[in-house]
């Protein structure tokens, strides 16, 4: 027992071992980096292609236009990718990162997306409702009291 050993022991200083549990992650990494470098060119050419321009309301004229929208959610889970592997090759693989029901990275990133989608969408909706309403009101007393001292 003692000779094998000492021949592992030899055969490690001699050799350089790489993990295998290390190269999954960098696989992964060098996999999603051009998968969202490739998604992202897409992106900019449906962009231009769409004519959407700097996103200003002349821009948007046609509601086939929204179909931009599933690549850059596509973007989003690629950059995800890139950064679950990064974290996964910094600790030692993908294994030791925590699972979903423990709420480490993979359950922030998904949290993230979620609750930053639904924050948008309610922020927009209640921003706009209310300066629409702020404005119908303003608009309605200056022409209401334009007609009434008429």
């Amino acid at each position: 027992m003692d000779v094998k050993k000492r021949g592992v022991e030899r055969h490690e200083q001699q050799y350089w071992h790489v993990p295998k549990a290390n190269l999954w992650p960098l696989v992964g990494l060098m996999v999603f980096v051009f998968l969202a470098y490739a998604n992202f060119l897409g992106v900019v050419w449906l962009w231009n292609e769409l004519g959407l321009g700097a996103l200003q309301k002349e821009d948007l004229t046609d509601l086939h236009q929204l179909t931009i929208i599933p690549s850059l959610l596509l973007e989003y889970f690629l950059v995800c990718g890139v950064i679950v592997s990064l974290v996964a090759l910094v600790k030692g693989g993908y294994g030791k990162l925590k699972s979903f029901e423990e709420e480490g990275l993979l359950y922030g990133l998904l949290a993230g997306l979620l609750y930053g989608l639904l924050a948008g969408l309610l922020y927009g909706l209640l921003a706009g409702l209310l300066l629409s309403l702020q404005v119908g009101l303003l608009v309605g007393l200056l022409v209401g009291l334009g007609e009434e001292f008429r």
